[in-house]
Formats: C-alpha cells, structure tokens, sequence
C-alpha cells in the first residue's frame, strides 16, 4: 500500500522523539527527527500515487531505529504500546500460515474487496470496515480504497499512540506521588524530636535551692574514672634534669 510504510514511520518515530526529549534524552531525539525528516520527503513521493517504492532497506532501518530508540531511552513499555497493530498483524499472518497476502482485490472503479472470507492481515479488517463491514461495497459506494485503508491504518496507529500518551502520562504522576510522599515520610522519620530533659534533682522553679536533692542525680550519673599516671624518673642518669611522663 503506497505511502503506508512512510507514514507509519513518521508517525512512530516523531512519537518516540518526543518520549525521548521529554525523558532527558534530547540527543536521542535529534536522531530520530533526522529520520523523520527522510521520510517526510519520501512520503511526498511514495503516497498515492506513487512514484518511488520502498524496499526492505527502508523497512528494516526504520524498524531497526525503533528498537534502538527504544532501549537506549530506556521506554521499552510505551514501545510495546504503539506496537500493538504490528502485533495483531503477525497473529493474523500466523493465522494464514505466513502465505495469506495482505493485498485486496482491485476493481475497475478503484476500490478494493476482500480477497479471503477471513481477515489474515489488518488491510482487510480495513478493507471490511471500509466496504460498510461487508466484503464487498453496498450499492453504488466505492467503499475501500488503497488511499483509504492507508489512512485507516494511520488512523489506528495513532489511537494507541495515544493510549501510550495517557498511560505514560498516568504513571508518571502516580510515580512522582509516591516519590514525593516517600521524601516527606523520611523527613518526618529524621526530624529530631524535642524532648524535655529528664529532671533527676525534681527541682522546681517554685523550690528554694536550698531543698534541691542531688543523691537522686548522683545515682543516675556514669561514673568516670579518671587515671593519673605520674611517673618520676630520677636525674642522676640524665645531668640532673627530671623527665615527666
């Protein structure tokens, strides 16, 4: 489908660029706008009609710089998200033994019907919605056409990048409350607390000074054992003088 690999791309990698800036990964980001700018001129030329067709190169290097993208920042789990209709498409490809072609049948007027009675791709779940969910377009509507089912898929595609969006957006602020009620739990916990001596003498501001009992304090104090050493070394063996140690 002419512009349909282009399109994806772009939509995809400019997503994942702005993960990328937003996360502290601006270089990242740079890389993926660098591609998103090549795809940009080769949609120009690629959507329908085309005049110019991609090849694996294209496919595998765009697949390939997901990935990267991917992992280096460190979002594998919004990379999943907005991979769910490639998913969905290899389980429908699986379901057709890997021979089932995704391809429509062309009609004079442009449109296309369903090639199979089931769907083995998610061009002819497209193809089913667009024909008024039948195989074939009632009356005189074209129904399905390769320009449309193109702009079905992007359409899709864009719902689960914005299912990521939200989810994202959801697990960030729960994460940033729970970091921030952490913080405050563990300031709270090293906060000194403000205790009043204990009054072993039960003095009282209002008692004369003569009254004060000291035997209770002195019963709570730590002993300290002071020892002095004093050693005399007599002079006779040191003209006369005295070394104190």
């Amino acid at each position: 489908y002419n512009g349909l690999e282009a399109g994806q791309g772009i939509l995809i990698l400019s997503f994942l660029s702005f993960v990328s800036y937003i996360t502290g990964s601006a270089w990242l980001a740079v890389v993926g706008l660098c591609m998103v700018a090549s795809l940009l001129v080769f949609y120009y030329y690629n959507k329908v009609p085309a005049k110019v067709f991609p090849g694996d190169m294209m496919t595998y290097s765009i697949g390939a710089l997901i990935a990267g993208m991917a992992i280096l920042g460190n979002f594998e789990k919004v990379a999943i998200i907005i991979f769910i209709p490639y998913i969905l498409e290899v389980i429908l490809k699986v379901r057709g033994g890997l021979i089932k072609q995704s391809f429509g049948t062309p009609q004079k007027n442009g449109s296309l019907h369903m090639p199979y009675d089931k769907f083995y791709g998610l061009e002819h779940l497209e193809i089913y919605i667009l024909n008024g969910f039948s195989a074939k377009p009632r009356g005189n509507s074209i129904g399905a056409t390769e320009k449309k089912v193109t702009y079905l898929i992007h359409a899709f595609q864009i719902i689960f990048i914005l299912i990521a969006s939200i989810l994202s957006s959801l697990i960030s602020v729960y994460i940033f409350s729970e970091t921030q009620q952490t913080t405050s739990n563990n300031e709270n916990a090293s906060t000194v607390n403000q205790e009043t001596p204990i009054n072993y003498t039960k003095f009282s501001p209002s008692q004369p000074t003569s009254n004060i009992d000291f035997t209770n304090a002195a019963e709570k104090t730590i002993h300290a054992v002071v020892h002095v050493k004093t050693k005399s070394v007599q002079d006779k063996y040191y003209s006369g003088n005295s070394l104190f140690d």
